[in-house]
């Protein structure tokens, strides 16, 4: 079959059903040449032909309906509301490119529950030659669920630079995963104008990072406790950037070498981190790679500050001052980093970001960015135990992972219930609150969700739980 149209029509004639069955798939679309697979031996093979030859014996199957005749069209578009995935699956694929449906039908499809159905409508809307196509391929880089965000970038990457309009707005995004999804979105293009647009995004990306990292620093050296949540905002986004310069770096020079790099600098003694940064100097613009050395360096950050303010001017002159750090603060399209300003500027910590912080402190926590914890937040529960209350006991199945706000917990832990939610069984330990608690709550289906996005959460549960069952085992229980 990927053969597809270069497959010869003599393939039509083959002696084998799975030669005959995937040249079917490629001449469909030539009637007069399926018509001889009417009377076809094999029945998969009849049924296609029937189908591609507009001359159905009973109701389609979701295979002939990939391969309908053009007079047939109608049974394809009643298909798209179909109670069976298969047959919606089946009609996005035939239907793409066809005038018959309007864009914004198969638009909408994207945003149906099941992956399957969606993941097909990105694919059928790629079939489609007009411009507004690729205008709604771009808006679903926006979309929640990574395998959507995905194929609308593979879809894009298909496009050729004629794409590259439409996916600058998202290499701002707010969304690290969206910002990403576009960049992947110009893989393999060897195209002067998507190389020198990478060029001048990897520059930004670059002097933005190193914009961040100094304005946190500044509000480091404050010491106030109001500026906390800023300070952290700013280095969330420092790393943010930094994360996508090397993406961009990636798609501008050999992949294999700048993931060499990257694995060299994140896992290497120092001998090896030394050679990864002296190639790295080497890579892309030269400028930006100096930068780029600076900000993945072990070296004292004060002294790398100075280093990086004379590379760029243009990182000269930002502010010491707390009331002219906020006030810029307060322009940043980032909104955790505006929501931080905000908070300062209030004397105190409103609601979110004290949880955001919260949440933060918690190990298991630590390596989730500001983007992630948000979507944590918005997971929990919170419940309340009086003193001696238990909250889990030993041998029972509760599915929950507890992370404790306040009050205490007779094992002296702030995180409960780490057994269960990672094998899905039994509690190996009872714990209960030794005072008046507070707990927030997380569902075990979320919390596998999340360990599926994030897998480093995963980690300091396991030697928690290790350490928990090697306790129970020693004690004799």
């Amino acid at each position: 079959e990927q053969l597809g149209v270069r497959c010869p029509e003599s393939c039509l004639d083959d002696t084998d059903d799975e030669v005959r069955l995937a040249a079917c798939t490629a001449h469909w679309q030539n009637p007069e040449k399926m018509k001889a697979l009417l009377t076809d031996a094999n029945p998969a093979v009849r049924q296609r032909a029937e189908a591609a030859c507009g001359e159905l014996k009973n109701e389609p199957t979701p295979d002939q309906i990939r391969f309908l005749h053009f007079g047939m069209l109608d049974k394809a578009l009643e298909c798209l509301e179909h109670s069976d995935s298969a047959y919606q699956i089946a009609a996005l694929h035939r239907l793409s490119g066809e005038f018959c449906v309007a864009l914004e039908r198969i638009f909408r499809k994207i945003q149906d529950p099941r992956v399957e159905v969606s993941v097909a409508a990105v694919q059928s809307l790629a079939g489609w030659s007009d411009p507004m196509a690729l205008v709604l391929l771009s808006r679903t880089l926006e979309h929640e669920r990574a395998r959507t965000r995905q194929a609308a970038s593979q879809a894009l990457a298909g496009k050729g630079a004629s794409a590259l309009a439409h996916l600058k707005p998202y290499f701002r995004s707010e969304r690290k995963v969206v910002a990403e999804a576009a960049f992947d979105a110009l893989s393999g293009l060897d195209d002067p104008e998507v190389r020198e647009t990478l060029g001048q995004e990897l520059r930004l990306l670059v002097r933005e990072a190193w914009k961040s990292l100094i304005l946190y620093h500044r509000a480091a050296v404050l010491g106030e406790e109001s500026l906390s949540f800023l300070s952290r905002a700013l280095l969330d986004r420092s790393e943010k950037y930094k994360s996508l310069a090397f993406k961009v770096l990636s798609l501008l020079e050999d992949d294999t070498v700048v993931g060499s790099v990257v694995n060299a600098l994140r896992f290497s003694d120092a001998g090896k981190r030394a050679t990864a940064l002296e190639i790295l100097s080497n890579l892309g613009d030269r400028e930006a790679a100096g930068l780029l050395v600076l900000l993945t360096e072990n070296s004292p950050l004060a002294e790398r500050l100075t280093l990086a303010q004379k590379e760029s001017s243009s990182l000269a002159g930002l502010p010491h001052q707390r009331d002219k750090l906020l006030a810029l603060c307060l322009q940043s399209s980032d909104r955790f980093v505006t929501l931080g300003a905000l908070s300062a500027l209030q004397r105190s910590a409103s609601p979110l970001p004290a949880k955001l912080l919260a949440l933060s402190g918690f190990e298991i926590f630590s390596g989730l960015s500001l983007e992630e914890l948000m979507e944590l937040e918005a997971l929990l529960v919170e419940e309340r135990f009086s003193a001696g209350s238990p909250i889990l006991e030993s041998g029972e199945t509760y599915g929950k992972l507890y992370l404790l706000i306040s009050g205490r917990l007779s094992d002296g832990a702030t995180v409960a219930g780490e057994v269960g939610i990672m094998d899905g069984g039994p509690e190996v330990a009872t714990v209960t609150a030794q005072a008046n608690s507070r707990l927030w709550s997380l569902s075990g289906d979320d919390f596998r969700r999340l360990i599926k996005h994030q897998p480093s959460v995963a980690f300091p549960l396991i030697r928690r739980m290790v350490k928990r069952v090697k306790e129970k085992e020693a004690s004799g229980l």
